[in-house]
């Protein structure tokens, strides 16, 4: 019978799918309803740690997007947006990425010279093609890569703990698993650099749908992409489907707060500023950069 429901779940999952695509497809034919206007999304939170705001910028899923949108220019956006620390959190390439998106890629990270950038890499990147440029790009422009490792940044005085968990289409790909338990992986980080309370304690993972187990390990904030948003927002229905959620997901975009033992997490959902290359539509879903700021 189980066999049977998931068989079942399966198929509907399909049918969505397909559903969506010729969806999108429609409306990119008729040009309705897409919006590609980039929003900034700005979020504030009282935090005892600190005493000067820590102002976070947060980019995410950029898909090879290029820098130019119907109301901005993205290095204008991201001027205009006041940060003392950045988070890449994922899915900057795909297996569709040309040397030119690797250039406007560059330009990013020229406007952010100077400024502290710790990155994870999102579910696309184990599968684009030839990686490592986009890590010698990172390289070059001293961004700190978190795979599975913890990070300690210093602001006026306050240890601010940058975790960084990598994305399980490693496990998906290299050992042909489709359910992934995490907790190892977590367990492992925290063994690195116990979680302090005296301290802020940050994770940077690509998918929020674990969120449930995140909290756990009594992280402060967790910054997280790989949804887009849902892509397609239906008025009185919704984000229909999200991959790894499944059908109306709980996990989209914005701010999530959740307890687990007395202890509050903020979660940060992005919605990206890119898109889904076989989908490649918003409907009611703009992109965003994110701005977090803790005072």
């Amino acid at each position: 019978m189980a066999q049977v429901m998931h068989t079942f779940k399966n198929v509907l999952l399909r049918i969505l799918g397909i559903f969506l695509i010729i969806v999108g497809c429609v409306c990119l034919s008729f040009g309705l309803g897409h919006d590609d206007t980039l929003l900034i999304t700005r979020y504030e939170v009282d935090d005892a740690h600190i005493d000067e705001p820590l102002k976070i910028m947060q980019l995410s899923d950029f898909h090879n997007h290029g820098l130019d949108y119907p109301n901005t220019n993205l290095i204008d956006a991201i001027n205009d947006v006041e940060k003392d620390i950045v988070f890449l959190t994922g899915d900057i390439i795909d297996q569709y990425t040309s040397e030119d998106d690797l250039k406007d890629f560059e330009e990013i990270l020229k406007s952010l010279d100077g400024i502290p950038i710790y990155y994870i890499r999102g579910n696309h990147e184990y599968y684009a093609n030839e990686p490592e440029r986009l890590y010698t790009l990172l390289d070059r422009y001293g961004v700190v890569m978190l795979e599975d490792e913890v990070a300690t940044f210093s602001w006026y005085g306050i240890d601010i703990n940058i975790y960084g968990l990598h994305d399980i289409k490693k496990e998906q790909l290299e050992l042909n698993q489709k359910d992934v338990d995490v907790r190892p992986f977590l367990d492992d980080l925290v063994k690195q650099l116990p979680v302090d309370e005296d301290d802020v304690n940050i994770l940077l993972a690509h998918r929020p749908e674990y969120m449930p187990i995140y909290k756990e390990y009594n992280f402060d904030y967790v910054f997280s992409g790989h949804t887009h948003g849902g892509q397609i927002n239906m008025l009185g229905i919704g984000v229909p489907i999200i991959d790894g959620q499944g059908l109306f997901p709980h996990y989209v975009r914005g701010e999530y707060v959740e307890t687990y033992e007395g202890h509050t997490s903020h979660l940060y959902i992005n919605a990206g500023l890119g898109m889904n290359n076989v989908l490649a539509i918003r409907y009611n879903c703009p992109p965003e950069i994110v701005q977090v700021t803790l005072r």
